[in-house]
């Protein structure tokens, strides 16, 4: 990797700021005197949050330097550190910028807030100044900082109108929990206590322990994020699971769990600092238990549990309108993302998507999430090709298909051995789903999955070496009209690579079933199915 190493100073009335890249940028945080002078500036600001505290900022400059230079601007009078921005840069050492290249705040997306350390008087001049040199320094590149709290001061705007005029702010809405005043309602302290039947909170203070259940975290976690937003936070990026380790190490980050006897099935990671928790890292619960609502549940937990300790004022769920955040927040505050750029086509472009963002919400729609169902119609038609995108739209509308359904009891007709091994309810495992092409894409699968979990369905799996080789989905029934119950199995998938052996699945599938007491089942296959009739068909008597 080329890394950048440069630096510039202004002086102007004893202040001097120096702007500092790269190796040189690296080397400033092994100075002793300047960590300490950087940690007495973040207790003293106002408006800093965690993510410009020393620990953070060293974390994720330590971990993200193969995608992210560091860029370090300090202001110093009198030998004293009187002004700090910690930023990064992406991509580093290129002399031919891509379109809409920037600096971001030290953390990027890990970090929910960003903000430059001064005294309140000393703000002005350290960002007019600052943001100058930054935009001669990186010529082609845009400032963009996300997001700046109600407190951080914005006299600077005014101050310096030239410099205003380059910038580009964009609202969003932040929730916030009161853990000072913090009570729990009884219409919610019983749904507290019907959760507690079947498991307990417990908060997770010991490394070698999250150490241990963080990649069973993340698989959760990731399992969520691919249904919601095909996204995938721990699997894609190694990164991200050291990182949070390395925040859980320096004492920044608290984790949160929900056991039960049988396993984790909720998890919340929240960062702290300056007497504030916000959201960050890890936030699932198992669709499978919905019935609960235990993602909601142990949000409550936590503010119970972090109120009674009496070391935090406020929770902070991040920005965004998320409907649970809503829910839960005691109060909506605005925050900023702030762009700042001499190029005046990106800033007219960002100001047009602000204002179509603003006129799409007053029309009481979320423009977010119109934006997530048309970046999973782009994604779906991308993966399948626009022929089979639009064959496969237009059978669905014109006609419903015809499943055939086969009735089978399992009394006496299943071998008493099972040819293959399945995991039920693995997330893991259907997180190894591979697309072949042909059959859902990975978001269509993940997304179908967890709203048939959320329904109370299961599933079992069959993996092998990272990739899902088979897997089936069964709910309970009951006859209209006999009111019998029985079990619905459905939704077969196979990999290519178990070509032959969907019967050993099928009769592995059918001895779990068993096992667990199921005497009917019903065996419901669609059109694209029609080649495992005849293994169904040897099993009905």
């Amino acid at each position: 990797m080329e890394v950048m190493e440069m630096s510039t100073k202004t002086t102007s009335s004893e202040r001097t700021i120096d702007i500092v890249v790269g190796k040189d940028a690296f080397a400033l945080l092994e100075n002793k005197q300047f960590c300490e002078q950087w940690d007495s500036l973040y207790e003293s600001c106002a408006w800093a949050t965690v993510f410009q505290s020393r620990q953070f900022v060293t974390s994720t400059y330590t971990l993200t330097h193969q995608k992210y230079t560091p860029v370090i601007v300090k202001m110093e009078q009198d030998g004293f550190l009187t002004g700090l921005l910690t930023l990064a840069i992406n991509p580093p050492g290129r002399s031919k910028r891509k379109k809409n290249c920037y600096l971001v705040g030290a953390g990027h997306g890990e970090a929910d807030y960003h903000a430059w350390l001064t005294s309140r008087e000393d703000s002005t001049y350290f960002v007019c100044t600052s943001f100058r040199k930054l935009l001669k320094m990186f010529p082609g590149q845009h400032i963009s900082m996300r997001h700046l709290t109600p407190e951080t001061p914005m006299d600077w705007v005014e101050a310096d109108p030239e410099l205003g005029k380059l910038c580009v702010f964009q609202p969003f809405n932040r929730a916030v929990v009161d853990l000072d005043n913090y009570k729990i309602s009884k219409r919610d302290r019983k749904r507290i206590n019907r959760m507690k039947r079947i498991g307990e909170f417990e908060e997770v203070k010991d490394y070698e322990v999250f150490e241990s259940i963080i990649d069973d975290l993340g698989a959760k976690y990731d399992f969520r994020q691919a249904a919601m937003f095909n996204q995938f936070p721990f699997s894609e990026s190694p990164t991200n699971k050291k990182f949070l380790l390395d925040l859980f190490k320096r004492g920044l980050l608290r984790v949160t769990i929900f056991k039960t006897e049988d396993d984790i099935i909720a998890g919340i990671a929240s960062v702290h600092g300056k007497g504030r928790a916000i959201l960050g890292g890890i936030n699932f619960h198992l669709p499978s238990y919905s019935y609960y609502s235990p993602g909601y549940i142990q949000f409550l937990l936590l503010f119970d549990h972090l109120s009674n300790e009496k070391n935090h004022k406020f929770f902070d769920l991040t920005p965004g309108d998320d409907p649970y955040k809503m829910r839960l927040a005691s109060k909506v505050e605005t925050v900023y993302k702030m762009t700042v750029t001499l190029d005046p086509v990106f800033r007219a472009d960002k100001r047009f998507k602000i204002k179509l963002y603003d006129w799409i919400l007053s029309k009481g729609h979320n423009p977010y999430t119109i934006k997530l169902h048309i970046d999973k119609e782009k994604y779906i038609m991308k993966e399948k090709g626009m022929k089979k995108y639009l064959s496969q739209f237009v059978k669905s509308k014109l006609k419903k298909p015809v499943f055939q359904s086969y009735n089978l009891s399992l009394n006496g007709q299943v071998p008493d051995s099972a040819p293959i091994t399945l995991k039920r309810n693995n997330l893991k495992d259907l997180l190894d789903y591979q697309f072949d092409g042909e059959k859902a894409t990975r978001w269509e699968f993940y997304s179908e999955g967890m709203r048939k979990m959320e329904a109370g369905e299961e599933s079992f799996t069959w993996a092998k070496d990272e990739v899902l080789l088979a897997s089936i989905w069964f709910k309970k029934e009951k006859n209209e009209q006999t009111e019998e119950e029985y079990v619905l199995v459905y939704d077969f998938y196979f990999d290519e690579e178990v070509e032959g052996s969907e019967q050993e699945f099928f009769e592995s599938v059918l001895k779990k079933l068993k096992q667990d007491g199921v005497e009917n089942i019903e065996v419901k296959l669609g059109p694209a199915e029609k080649h495992l009739e005849k293994m169904v068909e040897s099993f009905v008597h």
